[in-house]
């Protein structure tokens, strides 16, 4: 059977990144085996990592996108290949791309390695990466403020020299100093580790 990584993270096929992210996060703290007892927390754990990294990955995406768009506009033969292959969910050639294959593969091997360590530890990994997510977003807003900012300090500066008012300059010029202040924090690399 195709393995429906959008289901599995509960999410729409239109997602932004940060909503895979933010998917991730809430399934594998829910369904880590060390913190759910449930019979199958370990193998939906690791179906979870595995839909999470297909899908995050954007080259990965595209071709699981594709598999998944073959699939769904010609959903009996692919039924008909896939459980007459094997319905096993290990299986390792769920997909007709040999890449994607091979990405799943060591997508599900990650999850079981997550999945055997201990909760604590695993929630240091998600911490991280909800810190990555905070960093970015608060870049992407700076961003934005620093280009409002800008035009606001141009616009500024073009109509006070009509109205020759000197507050409307300083108030043009810090804003134009902020924007650009922004924009730098906007732009700084992540500093290695």
């Amino acid at each position: 059977m195709f393995k429906n990584f959008y289901k599995r993270l509960g999410i729409e096929r239109n997602v932004t990144k940060q909503e895979i992210k933010k998917a991730y996060r809430k399934l594998a703290l829910q369904f880590h085996p060390d913190k759910n007892k449930n019979l199958d927390a370990h193998e939906i754990f690791v179906e979870i990592n595995e839909a999470y990294l297909i899908l995050y990955d954007d080259e990965a995406r595209a071709k699981y996108d594709k598999e998944y768009d073959n699939f769904m506009s010609n959903k009996t033969s692919y039924y008909n290949n896939f459980t007459n292959s094997s319905t096993n969910s290990q299986n390792s050639s769920d997909f007709d791309d040999i890449d994607l294959n091979r990405w799943a593969k060591n997508a599900r091997k990650q999850g079981d390695e997550f999945a055997k360590m201990k909760f604590s530890e695993f929630s240091k990994i998600i911490i991280g990466y909800i810190k990555e997510t905070g960093i970015e977003l608060g870049k992407a807003l700076a961003s934005f403020y620093s280009v409002v900012f800008i035009l606001v300090g141009i616009i500024g500066i073009a109509s006070s020299s009509k109205n020759n008012s000197s507050n409307i300059i300083l108030l043009s010029i810090v804003s134009l100093i902020l924007g650009i202040i922004l924009f730098g924090f906007s732009k700084q690399k992540k500093k290695p580790q």
